[in-house]
């Protein structure tokens, strides 16, 4: 069966960093991303059996940072459920979609790394999509449908997990298995259980996220409410979501109170929703999953200049591999 490995170019580039940041060849140009990147391609297209590969990277976050400002005054009149000394969810709305995370130290160096390994990538063959303003997990979704046979998103990202349906599976990346963690339509709540310590229905994979929020794409949650604490209070109705949410628990009367904000959380966080109004028609026009025309020769003398001596040791063979021919 084919099985086209979906990945998130940006995320693998950016654990890369952290890793392999400091490699670097004899001339001092930074190495450790394009160097992490191909070796992951292979190691994934190995442990699940692709047959091919595609890489999206992002060129913008439009979406989901108009969503921000529109919702800037929103709530408000939310803001007293907040603590002393914790922001707000005026401050968060300020800060806008991931404006709560920490800047990357040596930041040019990232993306010269980046672009080289863009560059490295498109010489050897392999396909790459990038769209003006879109991220890379909305490319992902929309080639999951596009494309007619199986696929699987290969990432450390659990927002992923909202992507499990029919032809469409997602390995997480962890250390938690000593085999991959390879989401299907079958197996998400018992996989999500021996992963997380409690089992969840992939149907409400997207509420419960919406729920305890994401703090590294700065989406609020609902204040007061903790992924330990939403799963245990989900276990005294046997993990029955819909009991939970009919019933009068203190957090079943949190997500009534602060509605707008849950309705917030759901819009962003979910990939459906910014395909479904607005996004399909811009990736119609400008996605395109065509092959890249090789040229080998720029490849070996790139990974000759960059030290990668694996690659080059069996070239052809990695070539051949990551290229799918």
């Amino acid at each position: 069966m084919r099985n086209t490995i979906l990945i998130d170019g940006n995320n693998l580039a950016m654990r890369n960093w952290h890793t392999n940041g400091h490699m670097c060849n004899d001339e001092g140009v930074g190495t450790g991303i394009v160097y992490g990147v191909y070796k992951s391609l292979l190691y994934s297209l190995d442990i699940l059996k692709g047959s091919d590969c595609i890489v999206a990277w992002d060129k913008g976050r439009d979406f989901r940072q108009a969503l921000f400002r529109e919702h800037l005054d929103s709530f408000r009149h939310l803001d007293h459920l907040c603590k002393r000394g914790t922001m707000n969810y005026t401050e968060r709305m300020l800060l806008g979609y991931k404006g709560a995370r920490s800047k990357i130290e040596n930041i040019d160096d990232f993306y010269t790394q980046q672009e080289l390994t863009k560059e490295f990538l498109k010489a050897i063959g392999v396909i790459q999509v990038e769209v003006p303003g879109v991220e890379a997990d909305d490319i992902i979704y929309y080639l999951s449908h596009k494309i007619k046979h199986l696929t699987t998103v290969s990432s450390m990202d659990t927002d992923y997990l909202q992507m499990v349906y029919k032809n469409s599976n997602v390995h997480w990346i962890t250390k938690k298995m000593s085999t991959p963690a390879i989401f299907t339509i079958d197996n998400f709540s018992k996989l999500y259980e021996k992963l997380k310590g409690f089992p969840l229905d992939r149907k409400n994979f997207l509420l419960f996220k919406a729920i305890v929020g994401d703090k590294s794409d700065n989406i609020p949650g609902i204040r007061g409410i903790g992924e330990k604490g939403l799963a245990k209070a989900m276990s005294q109705y046997n993990y029955n979501f819909k009991r939970f949410l009919n019933s009068d628990h203190k957090y079943a009367l949190k997500l009534i109170e602060q509605k707008d904000v849950l309705s917030f959380c759901l819009k962003a966080i979910s990939l459906k929703y910014a395909y479904d109004t607005e996004l399909k028609d811009l990736l119609d026009n400008h996605v395109n999953i065509e092959k890249p025309k090789k040229d080998l020769t720029k490849a070996y003398k790139m990974a000759k200049k960059l030290n990668l001596d694996e690659f080059v040791k069996d070239f052809d063979k990695n070539v051949s591999i990551l290229s799918n021919e």
